[in-house]
């Protein structure tokens, strides 16, 4: 039977959008989960040094991390760690359709030429704060009015020719920008839910 694939950060947002799966029915047994391992700290160090990411922008989103509220671990099926892990690990597997949220690994095409669908929820809009970074930079520019987006994955990161559903949220300066964080990645596991209960 063909099933669904979700590729999900290692992190307590993942574990929290996981959580919220299980209290909406999401039937894990026709779900196939994989946890993306492939950000570590010489990735986040790489970023820095190339001025992918500020050292401010770092700085709010370790200290809002530190002051997140943790959920249970969960059963999941595989680890990776590269496109060449995913790949081999698709190949062997009946889906039809590949969910990521909180995924750092940029899908290259090889994996996307397995076909079938793959998405991908960005917790800003797009094009507008796609990429790294775009909850720091919405708050910057007092974009305040934002919404979290599914978008068919192609080799342009957080591509927008391709959005498939969005979820609207503000952010509010006045908030700690923890709490900001954690509306846009509320609207975006809410967003990713009604996907799931959708896709039967």
């Amino acid at each position: 039977m063909d099933t669904k694939i979700l590729i999900i950060g290692s992190d307590k947002i993942s574990r929290k959008c996981v959580f919220n799966f299980y209290q909406h029915g999401v039937d894990f047994n026709k779900v196939y989960t994989i946890i993306d391992r492939s950000t570590n700290i010489k990735r986040v160090i790489s970023l820095l040094v190339n001025r992918r990411i500020p050292l401010k922008c770092l700085f709010k989103m370790v200290l809002a991390d530190i002051g997140r509220k943790n959920y249970p671990e969960f059963k999941f099926n595989a680890n990776i760690h590269n496109n060449d892990e995913l790949y081999n690990i698709l190949l062997n597997i009946p889906f039809y359709s590949v969910y990521l949220f909180r995924a750092g690994l940029i899908i290259n095409k090889d994996v996307l030429s397995l076909g079938h669908r793959f998405f991908n929820v960005h917790c800003a809009s797009i094009p507008e704060y796609s990429g790294l970074c775009s909850i720091y930079r919405a708050m910057k520019d007092m974009a305040y009015a934002q919404k979290a987006c599914m978008h068919v994955v192609t080799t342009t990161i957080d591509d927008s020719t391709g959005i498939v559903d969005d979820e609207p949220y503000n952010l509010n300066p006045m908030k700690s920008y923890l709490i900001n964080e954690d509306a846009a990645y509320n609207a975006g596991i809410k967003l990713l839910t009604r996907a799931f209960l959708n896709d039967q």
